[in-house]
């Protein structure tokens, strides 16, 4: 189960990190880039916001990168984000997907989940290890 889980959460990584490159081909004339961060120094997101600005400045599609990192969680930042939106026209917040199901799950979309539940709740198993007020425990 927990090598399904890492491949899932490579592959919606990867998927980010390709998404996020072909946007930036096009705005090749950025002059800089600013990242928010929705967590500590050294965890996931980090990881990822450094990655992808190095990989940008390397490839001369931007001329300077920088990094903001918000403890509190994806809440706090997500908040940051509306409230200075009119003066962060260069930033981007770095978040993940959060839900996943095993390969084998007899749910195949969300409305499914909402519908078992709704008929019985004991009969939904729903497991998480985030922080609270993270995008994840959001």
């Amino acid at each position: 189960m927990i090598k399904y889980f890492k491949k899932k959460i490579t592959s919606s990584i990867l998927a980010v990190s390709i998404a996020t490159l072909s946007s930036a081909a096009f705005a090749a004339d950025l002059e800089k880039i600013h990242f928010i961060i929705p967590g500590g120094a050294g965890g996931g997101w980090d990881g990822t916001a450094l990655g992808k600005g190095d990989v940008l400045m390397k490839e001369n599609l931007v001329n300077q990168v920088s990094y903001q990192n918000l403890y509190g969680g994806g809440g706090k930042a997500l908040a940051h984000m509306i409230e200075t939106a009119e003066r962060q026209e260069d930033t981007l917040m770095v978040n993940s997907t959060p839900i996943v199901v095993a390969g084998d799950s007899k749910y195949t979309d969300w409305k499914q989940v909402v519908a078992a539940f709704k008929a019985d709740p004991k009969s939904v198993k729903v497991a998480g290890g985030s922080a609270r007020g993270s995008m994840d425990h959001l």
